[in-house]
């Protein structure tokens, strides 16, 4: 809890630097900027909001992904909006980073000649989506390419990830929640519902392939780093080198530093850099097969006809009858798998019809003859001396008790050493200072003593109920 507090507060100071930059006017080389993406909850075209639900609660419409990256310098924030479907791009780490460089170029900072004084990027804890190496490497770009003097990937708390883009997705959504809508350009224009919020349509080309892009240049940060820190941090001074922290709790002294420069072939880095040599675009690979089949077969007589050819038309009769064949494929696959079973059940199980095992009748048994009982003379008891009770006396119950008391509060003791030594179990070593290791050791010294102790103890316990040890 702690943890996500103090990421909070980190993000808001960041925000609030970015509001008094942009309040004072504060140029571009001067000005501390802040940003924050995330997804915003899947939309569905076709979307019938007007309507009440009826066979269509049942299909599966076009999901279309909207990512949202909100200018904090504003007071209040302004929204720039990133709505594409799935035939237009997936919802990974290169879809994210394409989308981040996009506005900043559309905001105008990556500007030529001109090296922007801070950046903050604030994103959920969404591993697969932002908290990649896709994404954070980006900053490593910004400031080598000399777009940036610094640039911060700050990363809230899973759980704790609420912020202003959520409630610009609520305005977002205002109409589309109320209307049917049919197709894309619909969506987009429907999606414009303050002057603060700006919806940009997908063109051609929007995706790059950052992540090889970026391979070229840097290495991988570090495995087991990217997951458990929240604070990213490149600056000038080493243009290569990230600056990892778990949290803003964390002292600057015992942060973890990773060059991950890569040695490459390029005469001039930060030209190759701002080029971006070898930057790739990502090809599309349009609306999934079974999505057409679905938007045909079953949205299609619930959308006005001259819309229907846009977002539902006719696939093809190859591809229908290729759709066919691995349906019904599938279908025999299942139906051989169940009658599998069904035989495998049955070999296992007796069967009923079973005719049962007639058992042999047995000889009749040999009449044994009766034994006169034999008279057995009594025996006079022999008597046996009583032996003196063996125990501990008086004087040794009282040393007992005593004894189990110092052993109750040696156990007690070393619970509390053993809740100690736990907690530093838990923590990452790497974190721990020369004060933590000596704490520690002279912990797992007196635990050690008080074993030693307690096993005296055990030992005389015995001897007092006159017992080996």
């Amino acid at each position: 809890m702690k943890e996500a507090e103090g990421m909070r507060k980190e993000g808001n100071k960041r925000i609030g630097e970015a509001i008094e930059d942009q309040q004072n006017e504060h140029p571009h080389e001067e000005a501390r900027r802040c940003i924050i993406g995330d997804f915003c909850q899947n939309c569905g075209i076709p979307h019938l909001g007007a309507c009440q639900a009826g066979d269509t609660y049942y299909f599966s419409p076009l999901n279309v992904n909207v990512f949202g990256i909100v200018d904090c310098g504003v007071k209040g924030g302004a929204l720039h909006a990133y709505p594409y479907h799935e035939g237009m791009g997936k919802k990974g780490g290169d879809n994210v980073a394409s989308l981040f460089m996009l506005y900043l170029e559309q905001k105008g900072w990556l500007q030529e000649g001109v090296t922007g004084k801070e950046l903050t990027i604030i994103m959920d804890n969404c591993p697969g989506q932002n908290k990649n190496n896709h994404v954070i490497r980006l900053a490593l770009y910004l400031v080598e390419a000399k777009y940036f003097k610094k640039v911060t990937c700050l990363f809230y708390i899973a759980g704790h990830t609420k912020n202003c883009a959520d409630r610009w997705f609520n305005t977002l959504k205002k109409k589309y929640r109320l209307m049917n809508i049919y197709t894309y350009a619909q969506l987009c224009h429907n999606f414009r519902t303050n002057e603060r919020i700006k919806v940009f349509n997908y063109t051609n080309g929007t995706f790059k392939s950052w992540k090889i892009f970026c391979d070229q240049f840097y290495n991988n940060i570090p495995s087991g780093n990217v997951l458990p820190n929240h604070l990213f941090v490149v600056e000038e001074k080493n243009p290569t080198t990230m600056v990892v922290k778990r949290n803003n709790l964390v002292h600057d002294n015992r942060s973890i530093s990773f060059d991950i420069k890569k040695i490459d072939n390029f005469p001039d880095r930060v030209f190759a850099l701002r080029n971006r040599i070898n930057l790739k675009t990502i090809v599309e690979k349009g609306i999934p097969d079974i999505e057409r089949k679905e938007l045909f077969c079953n949205w299609r007589r619930f959308v006005p006809g001259e819309l229907a050819d846009i977002i539902c038309p006719y696939p093809g009769g190859a591809l229908m009858e290729r759709l066919r064949k691995a349906s019904n494929a599938k279908a025999l696959a299942k139906k051989k798998a169940i009658e599998g079973k069904k035989d495998k059940r049955a070999s296992t199980e007796p069967s009923s019809t079973t005719t049962p095992v007639r058992k042999r009748k047995q000889p009749p048994a040999t009449p044994v003859p009766a034994v006169a009982p034999v008279a057995v003379p009594a025996v006079a008891p022999v008597a046996v001396p009583a032996l003196a009770p063996v125990g501990p006396t008086p004087e040794q119950q009282l040393q007992n008790a005593l004894l189990y008391q110092q052993q109750q509060q040696i156990l007690q003791q070393m619970g509390t050493l053993q809740q100690q030594l736990l907690w530093y179990q838990q923590q990452d070593p790497s974190l721990l200072t020369p004060q933590h290791l000596q704490h520690r050791q002279h912990l797992q010294q007196q635990l050690q003593q008080y074993q030693q102790q307690l096993q005296q103890q055990h030992n005389q316990y015995f001897l007092n109920n006159n017992r080996s040890v």
